[in-house]
């Protein structure tokens, strides 16, 4: 449903929607406790809807700078992960300066996320009513970009690439959504991603437990410093491009699970 709003609708319209959840989600963090009102999962659901969608929306922003394409998809993948990092950020900002209560931080954060999401929605907005012709030329710019990416992993992958030139009956452009949808690539690019999703989410629930209680980390030094960590991936960002552009998508794969 989200790829088919991004599709659908602008992408202005597209971040206030985002924007709704997200606050809305804040909002009722802030407003919940254990007692009287506990709606604690439903502003997590809230707030999980509207990072996801803030992710995913982030993604065309890359066919605008079509040289450095490669560079901000690596780079919004790992701010979704260094966003985790927000709450403890703010929770030990407030503990040292601050001292505001729970709730009033969240609203805080929420008044943050009205400027973040208005502004986004604004330059998409003005983005989209503007001449539309230097966007075409980043389009041709990045076509040509891709060309050579995909020289280069022909170079690489000789017989991966016999098979996909054999089988170009098979190619799934320009079948509608729902056929796509069908189609046992579609499924197979779905079952990784969702198994993916799932390892990583439970081994990042899980990493703290597993450090308190099979390594007697009880002073929690070692989750401290995960927690530090796992934000930090955006860091590799540059090693992360340099290495998609030099040994293309195949290899980077190979590598990233060879050090998995």
């Amino acid at each position: 449903p989200i790829g088919y709003m991004l599709d659908r609708i602008p992408k202005g319209t597209y971040f206030g929607i985002t924007a709704v959840f997200q606050v809305t989600g804040l909002v009722v963090f802030a407003l919940s406790d254990s007692k009287t009102f506990d709606y604690f999962l439903v502003g997590y659901g809230l707030m999980a809807l509207g990072g996801c969608m803030t992710m995913l929306g982030a993604f065309p922003a890359s066919f605008l700078l079509p040289k450095y394409q490669l560079g901000i998809l690596a780079m919004i993948s790992c701010l979704f992960d260094a966003s985790s990092a927000v709450f403890f950020f703010f929770h030990r900002l407030n503990l040292s300066k601050f001292e505001l209560s729970r709730g009033m931080m969240f609203v805080l954060l929420a008044h943050i996320a009205i400027v973040v999401y208005g502004t986004l929605a604004i330059c998409w907005t003005l983005l989209e009513h503007q001449n539309w012709k230097d966007v075409i030329m980043a389009q041709e710019e990045q076509k040509q970009q891709q060309q050579d990416i995909e020289d280069k992993e022909k170079s690489n992958n000789n017989e991966l690439t016999e098979n996909v030139n054999n089988n170009n009956d098979n190619s799934i452009i320009g079948l509608s959504v729902w056929k796509q949808i069908q189609t046992p690539e579609f499924m197979l690019v779905l079952g990784f991603s969702a198994i993916h999703i799932l390892r990583c989410n439970y081994y990042i629930m899980t990493i703290d437990d597993f450090l308190r209680f099979s390594l007697g980390d009880k002073n929690d030094h070692y989750a401290n410093v995960f927690s530090y960590v796992l934000p930090s991936g955006i860091i590799f960002v540059p090693f992360i491009e340099q290495t998609l552009k030099r040994a293309g998508i195949s290899n980077t794969l190979y590598l990233t699970n060879f050090l998995g």
